[in-house]
């Protein structure tokens, strides 16, 4: 799942610049540069796995990431409250209304339900097993 990339990339990036500088295995350069990469896979116009946030947030991060100095560590948060939210008031309530949700957690009973709905012969033969 896209969503779940951007955030295990987010998280990575985060662990990295919470580090104290004296324990950290990659200097600024590297982070700023896997942020870089975040932003390219995931936030740009036409990235390769592009996510769908405000262009308003979608600039701020941008803004950030030409800025000189030190990578600030809120970078990414607008984008991923944005994506919990929409996620919360739209795709996950559809979900859970929708036959996959069923399918996904419950598949031997979602089988048997439309068996019985079917009736006939397939309820015959579901009767008998």
């Amino acid at each position: 799942c896209i969503v779940n990339e951007y955030h295990q990339a987010i998280d990575k990036l985060n662990a990295e610049t919470n580090k104290d500088t004296n324990e950290s295995d990659y200097d600024e350069n590297d982070v700023k540069n896997f942020a870089q990469e975040i932003y390219d896979k995931f936030i740009k116009p036409n990235a390769e796995l592009q996510i769908n946030i405000p262009s308003k947030d979608r600039e701020v991060i941008e803004k950030k990431l030409k800025s000189v100095g030190l990578l600030q560590r809120d970078l990414f948060d607008e984008g991923q409250k944005e994506i919990y939210s929409l996620m919360s008031r739209d795709s996950y309530p559809r979900f859970l209304a929708s036959k996959h949700h069923d399918v996904t957690l419950f598949p031997n009973e979602v089988n048997v339900r439309r068996i019985k709905k079917k009736g006939s012969i397939l309820m015959k033969i579901a009767n008998r097993v």
